[in-house]
């Protein structure tokens, strides 16, 4: 055996190895749900950014309606980012009738800041809540959202997730990234539960007023452009407990992508934050990202079957993951979508690096950076 087998062959059971991890950290370790049990339904704050999301903002506002807690428990903040496709005007419509809602226009935000953490800081101000949730103008939120997220506090933690899915048309490309939300999140979930968050999501998270305000919330980083990530970096340095509740009541829908180019401008943004993990998480998901050019490479130098294995393997792994975690949110994941999910994977990742490399600007609401 030659020393370039042995390294391929290294790398490519490290990466499996990886995988068989992950699984058992997936069906082996319980979520951490508090179900806490709030005598006095707090006050909560909602705060959403909008964007030109005419679309999109009637379903939000509509979802929000439906939340299953008192009206009167609920406060709503909304800051409109230079919207010129009518949303604002239809934010004020539907809110005129909204008791404790506020909508605020912003323009001139200053530049080379992140807007959307801009704003949000600028929210919080106005804010009543003993509780803070956050989601997007494009998203839909389910009716017991507020309740079940609530039930992940206890006196030690500073922020409660839900998981979250695109949805859009039913298509080969629109499966594909529920596939990579799903799994994604899986294994974000199972490091949080075992004492090691790497992020939040901005669009599906709660966040006490306390956690916020001694981690110096949003007005810390204005420039960074995953403010989510962040926040959730600087909650935990505080010593708060970061929990992920995995289920049908925290599910929030967002619209897939539906053009390549869009999708790839998101992951590049996503990237920035992702290149600031712990350095053992960042060697993780390369070799995980590696072990299909590897795999190939192996079958066209050395060992057929043995290559076919490892991806065998991979691709069971993937079934498993995606399937179990579908089936607890009463969601179908397609089957073909998780088969052609790794091939999928490695094209998006290995267009990112080369954009990284290239320093390809980020196009993300209209705006690059």
């Amino acid at each position: 055996m030659t020393i370039t087998e042995i390294i391929l062959l290294s790398l490519i059971s490290a990466s499996v190895y990886i995988d068989l991890i992950i699984l058992l950290f997936s069906v082996f370790i319980p979520e951490n749900r508090r179900d806490k049990k709030h005598s006095l339904l707090p006050d909560i704050t909602i705060l959403i950014v909008s964007r030109n999301e005419k679309d999109y903002i009637k379903s939000c506002l509509e979802g929000l309606e439906n939340l299953d807690y008192p009206k009167e428990k609920i406060q709503i903040v909304i800051g409109d980012d230079e919207s010129t496709d009518g949303t604002l005007d239809l934010i004020e419509s539907y809110l005129s009738i909204t008791p404790n809602s506020i909508i605020k226009s912003f323009n001139n935000i200053p530049t080379g800041l992140n807007p959307k953490a801009y704003i949000l800081n600028e929210l919080i101000s106005l804010s009543t809540g003993e509780y803070l949730f956050f989601t997007d103008a494009n998203a839909v939120v389910p009716r017991n959202w507020v309740k079940t997220l609530l039930k992940g506090f206890d006196n030690t933690t500073g922020l409660v997730n839900g998981i979250s899915l695109p949805r859009g048309k039913e298509n080969l490309f629109t499966s594909l990234q529920q596939c990579e939300w799903i799994f994604s999140q899986s294994l974000i979930s199972s490091l949080g539960q075992i004492g090691f968050p790497s992020t939040a999501y901005g669009h599906n998270m709660c966040v006490s007023k306390e956690a916020y305000l001694n981690s110096g919330g949003f007005g810390k980083e204005l420039k960074d452009l995953t403010e989510d990530f962040t926040l959730s970096k600087n909650i935990y340095k505080q010593k708060y407990n970061i929990r992920f509740l995995r289920s049908k009541d925290t599910l929030v829908f967002k619209p897939a992508m539906q053009k390549l180019s869009k999708l790839i401008h998101q992951r590049l943004r996503w990237f920035t934050g992702a290149i600031k993990l712990p350095i053992w998480l960042v060697i993780l998901n390369l070799l995980r990202w590696a072990l299909f050019p590897l795999s190939l490479v192996y079958i066209f130098l050395f060992d057929i079957y043995l290559g076919l294995g490892a991806l065998t393997i991979r691709i069971l792994i993937n079934i498993t993951l995606i399937k179990r975690a579908s089936r607890k949110l009463k969601f179908n994941a397609s089957l073909v979508g998780i088969i052609l999910y790794e091939l999928y994977y490695f094209a998006v990742i290995l267009t990112i690096l080369i954009a990284q490399f290239l320093r390809f600007k980020i196009n993300w609401s209209e705006r690059k950076y």
